[in-house]
């Protein structure tokens, strides 16, 4: 049976504090990581922790603020300087596909695969 390990790379509200980054989750399986949430500065907790940003397949975003997302043109844009060629999914709320669109369209990124609009009722 795979192991399944859920890794709290930012706990902390609005803001990071001087302990503890703002939200995001990893879920590792195998050699899977599955992001929930990534707020400003998730890299950098990547490269804190014993996990690699390029195992991400799949992003999932639960809301628009930005202690929630503003973490993800980095972390693509980190990915494409890095030469990656897996595919990446990102889902989220109603406009994640318009708002992907803009970050890809600025940073000329070509690594994400698939970006799916959730409806959540």
């Amino acid at each position: 049976m795979t192991q399944l390990n859920i890794i709290f790379l930012g706990t902390s509200g609005s803001w990071p504090t001087i302990k503890r980054n703002v939200s995001s989750i990893a879920i590792k399986r195998g050699s899977e990581i599955i992001l929930f949430d990534c707020g400003e500065g998730t890299q950098r907790q990547f490269q804190k922790s014993n996990l690699s940003y390029m195992q991400i397949s799949k992003i999932f975003i639960s809301h628009f603020h930005g202690d929630h997302f503003l973490g993800l043109p980095g972390l693509i844009q980190t990915m494409q300087l890095n030469d990656r060629k897996k595919p990446l999914s990102i889902f989220g709320p109603k406009g994640i596909i318009q708002l992907m669109n803009n970050i890809l369209n600025l940073e000329n990124v070509n690594s994400v695969s698939k970006i799916v609009e959730l409806l959540i009722v």
